[in-house]
């Protein structure tokens, strides 16, 4: 979920003119993320009323609780703020009322949509190096105010640094038809013949843009990185030790594991495809040569490298909104099958609204990994 991509406003406008988009495949992904809306708050709502009253005993316990507190916020507000892109999609021609072009409306939406889902793949990785230190060093224990002050301060920053581009007038917000989505562009001017300086604003731009690597690599690579590692010395800890002289502590940890294994695993299935796109658009960049082209040239070769229909109209859509919904729907699922408490808790939830009393019990469905361990969260 790549989101902080700066791009020409120019190549917009020519590629806006006229949308060759499919109608049915427009309303199909406005259907999807309605569904997104509803099932997500549905899900994460009482994922976050859980994690916020559940009891812990151990620092660590309480760590990881606040560290499931804010990945359910995130996807809580994600699945939440899809209304406009239903809007979109459902509307002629992806005329999209609600962004109004270049609203006030469209400015807040350029930087919450880039700071949710970046804020989504944060916490991934977040919890997926919290897990694996435990995997190195199972005596470790963490500060529980760590699990607050690291993820919202790298939200707080995120978010300053792109509503001070919008300020200084750096980049101004933008609705962008093809991509269904407000995105903040640099101000090149006029466009057409006009030769990019090799100024400020064009060091600004590709200073953003290697930013937004790095800020990609410090999430997505450490991801990746860390769920291989923790699956290893998961596989290396349970082979070199027999059932017998493992401790109960050693098998709530293994479960623990696992879980955040699984929402690893769920965020990678969703972001693959994202990061293609990236890998396919950054291809393009390289063939740029600003020092010789016009702004109006630099349109036209992006608009023939992006010929592709689904490429232009379809791939920020998808994979940008539609699987970063999909993706925060999906946790609480992953909740659901690994954690006991979590499903007793929905069954005394869905008791209480039924106006029957006494608990309801529903089958362990972490049995169906092999896992044949208790529930922790710690």
């Amino acid at each position: 979920t790549l989101l902080y991509t700066i791009k020409f406003e120019v190549m917009f406008s020519d590629m806006a003119a006229g949308l060759d988009v499919n109608r049915a495949a427009d309303v199909t992904i406005g259907i999807l993320l309605l569904l997104c809306l509803l099932l997500g708050v549905l899900f994460n709502l009482p994922s976050l009323i859980y994690f916020c009253s559940m009891k812990t005993k151990s620092r660590n316990g309480t760590y990881f609780q606040r560290t499931y507190q804010i990945i359910c916020t995130a996807d809580l507000l994600v699945c939440l703020t899809v209304f406009p892109h239903i809007e979109a999609a459902f509307s002629l021609q992806r005329e999209g009322e609600l962004f109004s072009r270049e609203s006030t409306f469209c400015t807040i939406w350029s930087v919450l949509w880039d700071v949710l889902p970046e804020m989504t793949v944060f916490m991934v990785a977040f919890i997926s190096v919290s897990r694996l230190v435990l995997l190195i060093r199972p005596h470790a224990v963490y500060q529980p105010l760590v699990a607050w002050v690291v993820p919202l301060t790298y939200c707080t920053a995120t978010a300053a640094f792109k509503v001070g581009l919008l300020v200084s007038g750096i980049t101004r917000a933008k609705y962008v038809d093809n991509i269904m989505n407000c995105h903040g562009v640099v101000e090149f001017g006029p466009g057409g013949n006009q030769t990019i300086p090799s100024s400020e604003l064009w060091d600004w731009d590709i200073g953003i843009r290697v930013l937004s690597s790095i800020q990609s690599g410090m999430t997505v690579l450490p991801i990746l990185l860390s769920c291989c590692l923790s699956v290893f010395f998961l596989y290396r800890s349970k082979t070199l030790v027999s059932a017998a002289q493992r401790k109960s502590s050693d098998h709530k940890q293994d479960h623990a594991t696992l879980t955040v294994i699984l929402i690893t695993v769920v965020y990678i299935v969703f972001n693959i495809p994202i990061l293609g796109y990236y890998i396919y658009y950054a291809k393009w960049t390289f063939t740029v040569d600003p020092d010789t082209m016009t702004i109006g040239q630099i349109g036209i070769s992006r608009q023939e490298y992006m010929s592709s229909t689904f490429i232009r109209y379809y791939a920020m859509p998808v994979f940008g909104i539609v699987f970063v919904a999909l993706n925060s729907v999906v946790n609480p699922l992953v909740y659901y099958a690994r954690i006991a408490s979590f499903r007793e808790f929905i069954g005394r939830a869905w008791q209480r609204l039924r106006g029957v009393e006494g608990s309801w019990k529903l089958p362990n469905l972490s049995g169906l990994l092999h896992f044949n361990t208790s529930e922790s969260k710690g």
